[in-house]
């Protein structure tokens, strides 16, 4: 029996966007800060024995685009992405970029200030590693406070973000099983809302009716509408998908 781990860059678990905190610090590999988006995403499995034992390094799977933030923490940097919560410390050294943890990790270049190029490394508690053929790549995305919302949800988030969840009509249960934020990130106004572009959404389980393959994940295109929101005290990078019928059933921000 497989065990699916779903990862957007060096996701550990499958998790949805979690709540997270606004940042103002200073920290060095500043020409790292900022948002992201490329084929970073991947899935992986190991079978039963290497997940009760951890002697053998996660086989990786297909790539996936997504939007991405990196930003400082304290004295660090760190990178979430909108649809997977936080992925992990991004560390520059000797022109090598690293994202993530000890046992997953993106390792690459940064050619250019607008892009990310590299592999993804598993690694088992054995020191065994195993590395993804497939090239992963980013590129920056420069956020506009004027860029056109082709979405037309950019009034919506800043009513729930200001006014909270119960001033917009919503999908409780919908939005629990796609692991929604809930309790909202404490923020002062919002300053400007920028539409960066649609996000496909992953299914783990598969919806009713369509085959499961873990190295190939079931997608919903263009599900998330992605925006950067920009507060006097920082920023935050938020998904939200609105029915045809004005219910909105999923949302985060991180």
């Amino acid at each position: 029996m497989n065990r699916l781990a779903l990862f957007a860059l060096l996701l550990a678990t499958p998790a949805l966007a979690q709540d997270m905190g606004l940042e103002t610090v200073t920290v060095r590999g500043s020409s790292l800060v900022g948002v992201w988006h490329g084929t970073l995403g991947q899935s992986g499995f190991r079978g039963l024995f290497g997940n009760l034992t951890g002697m053998t390094p996660l086989k990786l799977g297909q790539m996936v685009p997504v939007y991405c933030r990196i930003a400082p923490v304290q004295d660090e940097l760190e990178m979430s992405c909108h649809q997977f919560g936080y992925m992990g410390r991004v560390t520059m050294a000797d022109d090598l970029v690293r994202i993530g943890g000890v046992r997953m990790a993106f390792e690459g270049e940064q050619p250019d200030v607008n892009t990310l190029r590299g592999h993804f490394r598993s690694r088992s508690w054995l020191g065994l590693s195993q590395v993804n053929p497939a090239v992963a790549e980013a590129v920056r995305v420069v956020p506009h406070a004027d860029a056109p919302d082709r979405a037309g949800n950019a009034s919506l988030l800043r009513q729930v973000l200001e006014q909270g969840l119960a001033a917009v009509p919503h999908d409780t249960e919908a939005m629990k099983k796609r692991g929604s934020n809930f309790t909202l990130p404490k923020t002062s106004l919002v300053q400007s809302i920028s539409y960066l572009g649609q996000e496909t959404k992953w299914d783990w389980p598969p919806p009713p009716g369509t085959r499961a393959d873990i190295m190939n994940l079931p997608s919903r295109p263009d599900f998330f509408s992605v925006y950067l929101v920009r507060f006097a005290d920082g920023e935050l990078l938020c998904g939200l998908h609105q029915r045809d019928d004005g219910v909105m059933d999923a949302f985060g921000c991180v």
